[in-house]
């Protein structure tokens, strides 16, 4: 076999090469993306299975110049672990607040947030935990277009 046979034969060799490691490096990472998006679904799924179970209303709600005061019930077979409170002022300013308030099936309970301003508008999304996760159901929460002042 002469010079040219040699860098022909060679050449193949590293063009295969050369493909044989792209495919490893792209199956690795479509296998790694797959996993991810299968665990985001999973994820998702046993989201709107808990979600699926709790429901809760605002009997009352009331503001004064330093708290957001609302009587909420769980009317629903499911524990709510906390809830999150967006408040909207009248100025379309955003504040975010949590309330650490467990309410189980049937309870009503009293939850007091601190604020500043006036509030114009208010949502409540409740949260479950899920092990060691915790949860937010936005497909459940409730809205509050006007909140009296007490």
């Amino acid at each position: 076999m002469g010079k040219k046979g040699v860098a022909v034969w060679l050449s193949w060799v590293l063009a295969v090469g050369l493909a044989v490691v792209l495919g490893m490096f792209v199956l690795n990472w479509s296998r790694g993306l797959v996993t991810t998006q299968k665990e985001d679904l999973v994820e998702r799924a046993d989201l709107a299975e808990l979600c699926r179970d709790i429901a809760f209303r605002i009997d009352d709600s009331c503001q004064n110049t330093q708290t957001l005061n609302m009587n909420i019930t769980n009317n629903n077979n499911l524990k709510i672990d906390s809830f999150i409170v967006r408040i909207i002022d009248i100025y379309g300013l955003p504040q975010l607040r949590d309330a650490n308030v467990t309410l189980k099936p049937g309870d009503a309970k009293q939850i007091k947030v601190v604020k500043q301003g006036i509030i114009k508008h208010v949502e409540i999304i409740p949260a479950v935990f899920s092990g060691d996760k915790r949860l937010a159901c936005q497909s459940r929460k409730v809205t509050s277009e006007t909140v009296r002042i007490c």
